[in-house]
Parts: C-alpha cells; structure tokens; sequence
C-alpha cells in the first residue's frame, strides 16, 4: 500500500488476531485446571468488554474534563496551529480519547488525524463507532481505527505526510502490560524529537519501605485497603472479573475472590501491582484457582525518573485524589536523545595517551640527564557503526616509524639545547 491508513477515507481495519480463535481459547482456559486468565482472553468476549469498558470510565469522562480541557490548552500552546497525528494505544471503548479531541478542536487546532489502536476486536468496533457518532462529522478531523498489538504501532504506516505526533495512553492500560517500560519503548519506537506522550495511570500509595513491612493481618495501603483479603471490592471490577464464569462455566456455585500485592515484575522502581485471585467451586469438579486481574499502580515522580531514561522529559502531571485507586496523568515530550557509541567510554577503541617514561641516550651523568615522559599515542584499526546509515568512527592509519624516529631526534636536539 502506498499511502497510510489516514490517506484515503474513514475505515476500521482488522487486524491478524483472530476473534473466534480468542473465544475458543477463552472457553479451554475457563474449562482447565486454573491458571492465569489473562486480559487479552477476556476482552475478546463483548460481554466482558462492556464491563471492562464501564471500570475504565468508573469516573465518567465528565469527571476528568478538566484534565482534557487543560491538556488541549497546554498541548496547543506548544503546538501552535499546525496538524496533529494523535495515536490512541489501548484505547477501549475510546470515550475518554474522544472527549480529548473534542477539546483540541475547541482550542483552535487546524486538523487532528486519529488513529484508534485497540487488540480486542469489541472494544475496537465500539470505540470506532463512538467516535464516528461525536466527532465523524467534523471537517478539521480524520479518524480510522486499527486492531493491532502495541509492540506492531512502528510497523503501521500513518500517512505519506508526517504530522507532529500525539501518542495517548490512559489508566489503565499502562499497568495491564507486562515490562510495561519495554513496551512503551518498542510502542513509541517511531516517535521523533517534540512529540508529546499522554500518559494515564493508577497512582500508588504509601512508599515502598512501608508496603515491605505489611504483616498477614495488617492492612495494605489507605489506598487499597477497601480490597485487602474478603474485603469490599470494587464493583465494577469485580462485574468485570466474574462476567467470564458467570456466562461460561455450567453448574457454577461460588466464585471467591480475594486480592494480595505484590511487587514481582514491576519495571519501574517503588511501583506494585494488585492481583485479584479468584477459587471456582462448580461440583462435581474440584475448587479451581485462576489469576484474574493484576493492575500496577506507579509513584509519579519514580515513573517520571523511568520515562526520562527512556528520552521522554515529563512537562505536566494532574492527579485526582478522589478516586479509587488514585488518578494520575503525564504529559511528556520527546528530547533530542544522543545515541550512545561502542567508541565511547571504558573500554573504548578511541586513541589512547599513555605516558612512557624512556631516556632518550644512554646517560653520561645521571645528575645533568634524567628521564623525560615521552607520551606515546596508540591507535587502532577499528570501524565502528552506531547504525547502518551512519557512521561513527573512521579507520585511523598508524603513523611510519620514520616520522616517529624524526620526532625523536627533534627532541633530543632540543633536549641537548636546553641543558
């Protein structure tokens, strides 16, 4: 295909996950011995995409107008007037994307290009169609959606021409992936120098000394201490949980559901995730247990610090401390990052100076002739690429040894002179 998805008109394209093989794994999972149920499973089914489509706008995108009203302000103050590419990752049922780009228009944008990016085909169709119905008619905007992984974003070609870039990312997608930095990294593999990133996710409470002292029978965190052990749980998420069984497990008669935090695998320093554990009795077969949900919460400043490892300088964060779990959302941009050498450095190929302390004749009197530090530079044949367009160090020629012995009798004549 010669142009992008955003060249020619509004289209939903379909990507190489296959639906109904997702909803036949969904059910061999739901019939097995227990395990880990994972979200990809679940969302392929459009009764769980409801629910998980209701927890993620459990604030209502009302709630957080103010948060899309100040983003497209400072997003047009340092956009100006010009197109914008917006890129919506993991973007469910799209209601919180769309509500985003309603105010970008109200700022004043000239033309916005939005790609839906969601894996789970429901999801996608309903987000797709939400967006159509409120925005589909605006003349400044051209919207397409695209069922796709976020590690395939990069292989996606957006358009002939290139805008700058809006990559968006809202609570709580970030904490559902596994190496989240490493994906983010081969997500936004593409992004160039002065594109923005939005980031939203669950805020952590407490520090990390104090979640590693946490006993059996203490509480976790004020935070999440409304769903510690049989405690209350949310009620959307657990709808969203517990829809799979209900719809898909015959004879079932207790589903149990507990919680528990844990820090393994969490990629960004002092972060934790909040794994809900579900025990199926369905007679006449044994309790099974299954890993239903497992959502990381981030402290914002160690995720910040993370992000800036990465290349993307955080210019504004918000954070609603009335929800549950706590809201946060980062405003990042792209920096011009300098891309590191193998020549550089410990243990480089660059030419190196080392002293040698040598006579330069044998000495007649040791009190007049003493030995003088003579720097011997060293050098190697070496070629080195920091890629393949680009070329890094250049092979260095070794000097002849007649210029080096012409060097050395220059110094001893003027060695004799001075002394």
């Amino acid at each position: 295909m010669d142009g992008g998805l955003l060249d020619g008109g509004a289209a939903c394209l379909v990507g190489s996950e296959d639906g109904l093989r997702s909803h036949q794994q969904l059910l061999s999972a739901l019939s097995g011995e227990g395990g880990h149920l994972s979200p990809t499973l679940m969302l392929c089914d459009p009764a769980c995409a409801a629910a998980f489509s209701a927890f993620r706008n459990r604030v209502g995108v009302d709630g957080h107008g103010l948060w899309w009203r100040d983003a497209a302000r400072l997003i047009r103050s340092l956009h100006g007037r010009s197109p914008l590419d917006i890129w919506a990752l993991g973007c469910a049922d799209g209601r919180q994307e769309v509500a985003l780009c309603e105010w970008l228009l109200a700022t004043g944008i000239g033309w916005l290009r939005v790609l839906l990016i969601e894996q789970s085909l429901p999801l996608l169709t309903s987000a797709f169609r939400h967006a159509w119905g409120c925005i589909g008619g605006e003349r400044e905007l051209r919207l397409a959606g695209l069922q796709a992984d976020l590690t395939e974003v990069p292989q996606v070609r957006f358009s002939r021409q290139t805008h700058r870039q809006l990559f968006c990312m809202l609570a709580p997608q970030l904490g559902l992936i596994e190496s989240e930095i490493l994906v983010l990294r081969r997500a936004l593999w593409h992004a160039k120098p002065s594109d923005l990133l939005l980031l939203g996710f669950d805020v952590a409470g407490g520090n990390l000394d104090e979640r590693t002292r946490v006993g059996p029978g203490q509480a976790l965190l004020p935070s999440i201490d409304s769903i510690k052990g049989d405690g209350p749980i949310d009620p959307l998420l657990r709808a969203l949980v517990t829809r799979p069984f209900q719809l898909y497990e015959p004879g079932l008669r207790e589903l149990r559901l507990t919680a528990s935090v844990e820090t393994t695998g969490c990629s960004v320093p002092s972060s934790y995730a909040v794994e809900l554990r579900g025990t199926v009795t369905a007679p006449p077969r044994k309790p099974r247990r299954y890993s239903l949900w497992r959502s990381k919460r981030y402290e914002p400043q160690a995720l910040a610090d993370s992000l800036l490892e990465e290349g993307w300088q955080l210019l504004r964060q918000w954070q609603d401390e009335k929800q549950t779990p706590t809201a946060g959302l980062h405003l990042y941009q792209r920096m011009h990052c300098e891309e590191s050498c193998a020549s550089d450095g410990p243990g480089s190929f660059s030419p190196t100076v080392r002293l040698s302390p040598q006579r330069l004749w044998p000495p007649t009197s040791t009190e007049l002739v003493g030995l003088v530090g003579r720097a011997v530079i060293r050098r190697r044949l070496v070629t080195l690429c920091r890629a393949l367009s680009r070329v890094r160090c250049q092979p260095v020629a070794m000097r002849s040894r007649e210029s080096a012995c012409a060097v050395g009798k220059r110094i001893a004549k003027l060695a004799c002179l001075l002394l």
